[in-house]
């Protein structure tokens, strides 16, 4: 059976349309695949700086006051760069 050069052409647009929409709905998968994530992410650092942790008067009599304050610190900013927090 010999190809028409009318039905080869709509065979390669077919092609072409439905590898152009199989990339299309995987470019739109990923993105809801990271929105979702970024939620998660947003989420979780939301709750882990809800109660804020005061900085220690004297970092050296209580490190582990002083570590916790540094997480905090490091998880607002993080937040913040993440569009999480104000």
């Amino acid at each position: 059976m010999r190809l028409t050069p009318r039905l080869g052409a709509a065979v390669v647009g077919l092609l072409f349309a439905l590898v152009a929409g199989g990339a299309a709905l995987a470019i739109w998968q990923a993105h809801a695949a990271v929105a979702a994530s970024n939620r998660q992410w947003c989420a979780t650092i939301t709750l882990l700086t809800r109660r804020p942790v005061p900085r220690p008067a004297d970092p050296a009599a209580n490190p582990s006051r002083q570590n916790a304050y540094v997480l905090y610190r490091d998880f607002v900013m993080l937040g913040q760069r993440f569009g999480c927090l104000p």
